[in-house]
């Protein structure tokens, strides 16, 4: 199992010298193309950023969460050269996938197909 590295980020600085998360309900959650959702997810200053260490696995790359609440957020996992974007995913499954033997096998039982991310349609 790879060790998992954690990036946290808790809070950002705002003017008047405050300090607070940016507000997830001005998150725009539909976007037009996966390259969107990529670039906005990962600019957006959430409650909670991690990244795991998978290079122990034989086709997961990489994995990404993030989340408001921590109860639910946004897995983006690279396989194979490709990236995945995951929504909704709960934090305890983030939390398994973390500590799974095989991040592979784990994936594909619990994960893939699963917790889509909904593009807004090109009307």
């Amino acid at each position: 199992m790879g060790k998992c590295n954690f990036v946290l980020f808790l809070m950002a600085f705002v003017l008047m010298g405050s300090c607070s998360l940016q507000d997830c309900e001005d998150f725009d959650t539909k976007f037009l193309s996966y390259r969107e959702a990529l670039t906005a997810i990962r600019l957006w200053e959430f409650a909670l950023a991690e990244e795991c260490d998978t290079s122990e696995s034989s086709w997961i790359d990489g994995a990404e969460f993030y989340s408001c609440d921590e109860q639910r957020g946004y897995l983006i996992v690279v396989a194979n050269g490709r990236q995945y974007i995951h929504e909704n995913v709960p934090f305890a499954l983030w939390e398994s996938f973390k500590k799974a033997d095989s991040f592979g096998r784990f994936y594909d039982q619990r994960i893939r197909g699963k917790y889509r991310l909904g593009l807004k349609s090109e009307n």
